[in-house]
């Protein structure tokens, strides 16, 4: 069982009635526990204890950890729906009505001349990492958000297990762009005026939050759907080496 909170409490921890381990919430009229230096296990021995009704700080980084083991398990899942996909468009013609049929053809002709007409344009891509700034841990699963006038979005990508991602851009219609990196349990850092002219690898360190305090919750994160055209498996860091490249 994975724990994360959902809703991160703006309560001073200082201003709590209590002693360093267990203070008073005079706002939520609940105890809160000090959880900073406590192990994934211990914090669900205690959640277990409480019967499902804990509050507490944790740091960043241990909200980053359940976000990591949550991903990995959807991914899993997600194949099998990404197969799913992919058998229907490649096998299951027989299994449309006329009408669907015709809508399949359509949306398959769009794809086509979609991706002709990206055949033509000389895209640059946009290569880096995203690193743990105090540990230099690198962070899978980042979400990486691509910019203009650091407001409008372009395109995104998310790192890999490894924490690399990769981003393409037309260079001559976005010659400077910005990047934001935002992940669980870390604080959202925005890399401006990268010129495509000058660079196209980057590496970006992220600092893990503080203390974040709230009520936890068993971990059922969203993950972003991604294309059914694509296909990657990522169970773990080392199953993920032992695929073929």
């Amino acid at each position: 069982m994975e724990l994360f909170i959902s809703k991160p409490c703006k309560q001073n921890w200082n201003a709590m009635a209590g002693s360093d381990y267990v203070r008073f919430c005079e706002n939520c009229q609940r105890k809160v526990h000090d959880l900073m230096t406590s192990s994934e296990n211990e914090i669900q021995e205690k959640y277990l204890e409480n019967n499902g009704l804990l509050c507490g700080r944790v740091t960043g980084k241990f909200l980053s950890q359940q976000y990591q083991k949550q991903h990995l398990k959807q991914r899993s899942l997600r194949q099998i729906k990404i197969f799913f996909i992919a058998a229907l468009l490649g096998f299951g013609s027989n299994l449309f009505t006329i009408q669907e049929l015709k809508a399949h053809s359509f949306l398959t002709g769009i794809r086509t001349q979609l991706l002709s007409s990206m055949d033509t344009v000389k895209l640059t891509t946009i290569k880096g990492e995203v690193k743990d700034k105090d540990s230099g841990e690198v962070l899978p699963f980042a979400n990486v958000t691509l910019m203009v006038n650091d407001s409008v979005i372009i395109g995104g990508s998310s790192t890999n297990i490894d924490g690399y991602f990769e981003i393409q851009v037309d260079p001559v219609k976005y010659p400077v762009v910005a990047i934001l990196v935002s992940y669980i349990g870390y604080e959202k850092t925005l890399i401006k005026n990268i010129d495509l002219k000058e660079s196209t690898t980057i590496t970006i360190s992220i600092k893990a939050s503080g203390a974040i305090l709230g009520g936890f919750e068993p971990g059922v994160y969203q993950v972003p759907l991604i294309d059914p055209f694509k296909s990657s498996k990522t169970i773990d860091r080392e199953e993920y080496r032992r695929m073929p490249k």
